[in-house]
């Protein structure tokens, strides 16, 4: 059991570290879009178009396989997901205020409304 615990923590970490080094990729991108190609309110609207799409892409392809599970199964997994994406979204609404919000808000909004429908609930 505590062999188990200790592998489980590890691999905690370990996606807790792939996340942070996400986000200074998307970071570097963004430093790099807007110094070099556009303004930095075109390179914003530019990494959140490319998320928003892949994030429908993984949500499509969550639904397909969650459509085969049971109800109850799909209530656990809208449930992870919300707390997944809870953190995230509190730390980017009290860093940035503005745009970067509103979006948040629209694509958080949009992504509830579309799993709900997919969900069947």
């Amino acid at each position: 059991m505590r062999r188990k615990l200790t592998m489980l923590g590890l691999y905690a970490l370990a996606a807790v570290l792939v996340l942070a080094a996400f986000c200074f990729v998307l970071m570097g991108l963004h430093a790099w879009l807007s110094v070099e190609l556009m303004s930095s309110i075109a390179a914003s609207f530019l990494l959140a178009a490319a998320l928003l799409v892949l994030a429908l892409l993984i949500g499509g392809i969550a639904a397909y396989v969650n459509s085969r599970r049971r109800k109850q199964e799909r209530a656990a997994l809208a449930a992870t997901a919300a707390l997944i994406s809870a953190p995230l979204a509190a730390r980017v609404a009290t860093t940035k205020v503005g745009l970067g919000l509103i979006a948040l808000v629209g694509v958080t909004v949009a992504g509830a409304a579309l799993g709900r429908r997919l969900g069947g609930g």
